[in-house]
């Protein structure tokens, strides 16, 4: 037919788009690629209709196959709101010649800051960024002077991972900031213009002219408007999208916070020690997931539109795991296609892979949840914060901080690392002024602390050497028999050196059970008011010595460790 091939750039029109796909689209009424056609003074000039300008349109073949979008906007104004609303209809062409219609609205409170109570939020929200901004200032110029200006060392040394939490909220709340500001200086400057538009128009209705100068000017007028309207609805989606993401950064620093307390930093601390874990397992996972999506895309992407891209697809797999899906949709492929398909994938990504997460989790939590058990509830600490703070008050306590520092000034810089045993009465010595209760309940909480950072974690390697120790023959000739093995381990006598693998394997075919194992690798099974104290260990040792018998059970099932 002689028509030209027209490449289309911006959307990708093959599937419909979203509102907000087409609501966010870089359309600029002053680009050369835009045709603007004004549908004049509607109400000024009755004899002006919008069927003759829309008639005198499709004579000129306004609309042809190079046409990509229609837009038909106009404005409303809101007094009670304070608001000015730009409406756009829009008509988009694909290559196929299929329109898509959408509607979409973009709206301006042109006075956001009309109160005290909003200006308020505004100060406090930018004031505690400021304040956070000041302190990592401050404390990276600390760490630069404790490393005599090495940037290099004070490079290393400074950052960490909740270091570099706190800046990305620095930086994210500074581009709220200047995002808001210049929202705002728009806001202000269209308020400004608006304020001229019933002067501009009346001078043009008076006219009775539609090709007057006034009226021309009151084109431009409207022009602008709608292009200061366009420029400022970029500006606040910028700040709504990066507003958007700042809770993230404010979660992460509450994280950061809950870890100064053992029990609010389970979770923190289960993702830390599952990191390794979840890496592997995430692999694994993405590898099946991305694999059945391009099923998806292969089985369903003629038939369902949630199948018709790579990241629709990915969504509606993400959604099925959650429960969300429509098996009737993909049964206009076909049952049996649709069988296998969603069958499958809910037993591999549900109820393995989902399951398999789980376990992951709950196996670290559960190490996790027991070391934190010893530890004070955060009512506890509340309460020491306040009763530490009445004592301040009042002059009987003196802040830790000060008796470090009080200290290390009487004993020198060595005592950082120095290992002598610290007695209460050397920190009294050191302290003038400390209230010997105070001292104790210091050095206390310093022990405490101590041994639950430094529990002894129990390897397998550790319990199998020591059975070794009590067990192991020297020569061949002098292993005992088998009831004077148990009779050793229950006596606790060294019967050798040591054989490891000999031990194990002797253990295992005597059939012991787990308290004299645990009897023979030192750990004693309490049944006092010692056992929460002690479970950990126990629990750990216990876990290792069935491990350790699952690996060594291949000459015989039935004994009673083996099936332990």
């Amino acid at each position: 037919m002689q028509m030209e091939c027209v490449q289309f750039d911006g959307l990708d029109l093959r599937l419909k788009p979203t509102e907000l796909d087409v609501s966010q689209e870089d359309l600029i009424e002053s680009n050369d690629n835009v045709i603007i056609e004004w549908l004049d003074y509607l109400m000024e000039f009755p004899n002006v209709t919008v069927f003759e300008q829309l008639r005198d349109l499709e004579l000129r073949r306004w609309l042809d196959n190079r046409t990509y979008r229609v837009k038909v906007s106009f404005m409303t104004y809101n007094s009670y709101y304070d608001m000015l609303t730009t409406t756009s209809i829009h008509f988009m062409f694909g290559m196929s010649g299929r329109p898509w219609k959408q509607i979409t609205h973009r709206s301006v409170v042109l006075e956001s800051h009309a109160d005290f109570v909003s200006w308020l939020y505004e100060v406090l929200f930018f004031g505690h960024i400021l304040i956070l901004f000041l302190n990592e200032g401050y404390e990276s110029i600390a760490c630069l002077r404790e490393h005599k200006c090495n940037f290099v060392k004070a490079w290393k040394s400074y950052w960490n991972f909740w270091n570099v939490v706190d800046w990305v909220s620095i930086v994210l709340a500074f581009a709220i900031l200047i995002t808001w500001i210049t929202q705002n200086v728009g806001q202000a400057e269209l308020s400004t213009t608006l304020q001229s538009y019933i002067g501009v128009h009346s001078a043009c209705r008076a006219s009775f002219n539609t090709s007057s100068t006034e009226c021309f000017n009151a084109r431009a007028f409207d022009q602008q408007l709608f292009d200061d309207m366009e420029q400022l609805g970029f500006v606040i989606r910028a700040n709504r999208w990066i507003s958007g993401f700042y809770p993230v950064c404010i979660m992460m620093r509450l994280f950061k916070a809950f870890a100064a307390q053992p029990r609010l930093a389970i979770v923190t601390k289960t993702l830390a020690l599952a990191a390794n874990d979840l890496t592997h397992f995430g692999i694994v996972f993405l590898s099946i997931f991305f694999a059945y999506v391009a099923m998806g895309m292969a089985f369903f992407g003629r038939e369902v539109e949630s199948f018709a891209s790579f990241d629709r697809a990915s969504l509606a797999l993400l959604r099925a795991l959650m429960g969300d899906f429509s098996v009737e949709d993909m049964e206009l492929r076909g049952r049996p296609v649709a069988f296998f398909f969603f069958g499958t994938y809910m037993m591999a990504a549900v109820l393995l892979l989902l399951n398999m997460l789980i376990a992951i989790l709950m196996d670290v939590y559960g190490q996790v949840a027991a070391g934190s058990r010893t530890s004070e509830s955060l009512w506890h600490e509340c309460y020491d914060i306040m009763r530490r703070g009445m004592q301040k008050w009042t002059g009987g306590h003196t802040p830790l901080s000060e008796v470090v520092k009080k200290y290390v000034e009487s004993r020198g810089e060595e005592a950082w690392e120095s290992d002598k045993v610290i007695y209460v009465s050397d920190v009294l010595a050191a302290v003038p002024g400390l209230d010997k209760r105070q001292a104790e309940d210091e050095m206390t909480s310093a022990l405490e602390e101590y041994a639950q950072e430094n529990a002894p974690h129990i390897e397998i390697a550790e319990v199998i050497s020591t059975m070794g120790k009590y067990l192991a023959p020297k020569t061949e000739s002098e292993v005992p028999p088998l009831r004077n093995v148990i009779d050793v381990t229950r006596n606790g006598s060294v019967a050798g050196d040591e054989n490891v693998s000999e031990a194990a394997a002797e253990l295992v075919r005597a059939g012991l059970s787990v308290e004299v194992l645990l009897r023979a690798a030192g750990i004693v099974l309490d049944t006092t008011s010692q056992r929460r104290a002690n479970g950990e260990a126990q629990v750990s040792a216990l876990r290792h010595i069935v491990s350790s018998a699952e690996l060594l059970c291949n000459e015989d099932k039935t004994v009673m460790m083996c099936q332990l």
